[in-house]
């Protein structure tokens, strides 16, 4: 796996369960052609599942953790879809919480947003130091 030492920090260091997603078609999924797929949505749903697959596995209704979705290139724009589509953030509708680390996501901005509903938004903590 491409981030497996990404991985390896995050669950050592912040004693975090991490796993690995491939879309489909990429990596060491199934998916014919490769690379291919008619649209993000297929992407995104996929992910989805299996996301929620895994938190379902993890989450009692004692313990609410924690979900933070990474995300580079086009798994940045994959990411953010499925953060807009599920309302997903700080406090997200059924109480999960959680956040995006996004790397180069495959995104162009808006000319009509304001640079700083960007920078006013973002947070850095210690990932970013």
């Amino acid at each position: 796996m491409v981030y497996d030492t990404l991985a390896k920090l995050l669950a050592q260091k912040y004693d975090a369960l991490v796993f690995g997603h491939d879309h489909v078609g990429h990596g060491r999924s199934s998916g014919e052609p490769r690379a291919y797929v008619e649209s993000l949505n297929i992407l995104e749903q996929d992910m989805a599942m299996h996301i929620d697959e895994v938190y379902a596995k993890l989450r009692t209704d004692q313990e609410k953790l924690p979900l933070f979705v990474f995300g580079h290139s086009m798994g940045g724009a994959v990411s953010l879809l499925y953060a807009i589509r599920r309302n997903f953030g700080p406090e997200y509708p059924g109480g999960l919480r959680g956040g995006l680390m996004l790397m180069a996501p495959l995104i162009s901005l808006s000319n009509s947003l304001p640079a700083r509903w960007i920078l006013g938004s973002t947070e850095t903590g210690e990932l970013a130091s």
